[in-house]
């Protein structure tokens, strides 16, 4: 197997899991990191998103407002409390917004 297909596989086996208990399922996307912690983000986040159309599951897209942020000229490395990965308060808050949307 590919590892998207075992990636793509063990997703579906546990939102399948999900769905039998009866949770209702939210993704979120990541978002952006420095240096090293960036690659393969790109293709990781387009298997979500495939895989969220696909299952009809919603998707809170953190990634895509990040990726925005960056577009309109914000240098996301602001909104890293370590610089690196980690979100700060305001960031936490932009992600907190994105996911009070589906409830």
């Amino acid at each position: 197997n590919k590892p998207d297909e075992i990636i793509l596989e063990n997703h579906r086996y546990f939102i399948k899991r999900c769905r039998e208990s009866g949770a209702e399922l939210l993704f979120i996307t990541p978002n952006l990191n420095t240096g090293v912690w960036m690659d393969g983000l790109d293709h990781a986040v387009s298997r979500i998103r495939r895989l969220c159309s696909e299952e009809e599951i919603p998707l809170a897209d953190a990634y895509r407002l990040w990726k925005d942020l960056e577009n309109f000229g914000v240098p996301y490395e602001t909104l890293l409390a370590n610089g690196i990965n980690h979100p700060d308060a305001v960031a936490q808050k932009i992600f907190f917004e994105l996911v009070r949307r589906y409830f």
